[in-house]
């Protein structure tokens, strides 16, 4: 089974780069009927999509998933912002700098919020926010 992973806001700052990656609900661990766009959605109904949402994420710590796309996005980023050129250094330290700061819904999604702040305070990865926005769909095989 493959699930896409889209990045859908990409924000560039002086010192800092967040990118919310939208990942394709996970079915064994989060039903596709929890969605925020539901009639009649209450306070209650978020606390418990929360709490599938953080089960959700537990699930992807554990199987070292969220490591995987980690990774993924770190080789996107990285070949994005070399024109191709694959740079093992700055790959591993966008690796090492990428952390999940959050997460939230998208009517039957969950969205995971990346950043990645070191490595672009400090200019080790320069990436031209035009260029950036070409970066295309990653896709993901998910181990059962």
């Amino acid at each position: 089974m493959h699930a896409k992973i889209r990045i859908i806001k990409k924000e560039l700052a002086e010192d800092n780069l967040s990118v919310l990656f939208d990942i394709g609900i996970i079915e064994k661990t989060m039903p596709a009927e929890f969605s925020l766009e539901e009639p009649g959605l209450s306070i209650e109904n978020y606390n418990a999509l929360l709490q599938k949402g953080e089960e959700t994420l537990e699930i992807l710590y554990y199987k070292n998933e969220i490591e995987r796309i980690k990774e993924e996005i770190s080789i996107e980023i990285t070949e994005s912002a070399y024109e191709g050129d694959f740079r093992t250094e700055e790959y591993a330290n966008l690796v090492k700098d990428l952390f999940v700061s959050g997460f939230h819904f998208f009517e039957e999604d969950i969205i995971i919020v990346f950043m990645a702040p070191e490595i672009f305070s400090n200019n080790t990865i320069n990436v031209q926010l035009d260029y950036l926005l070409e970066i295309q769909d990653l896709s993901i095989e998910w181990w059962s």
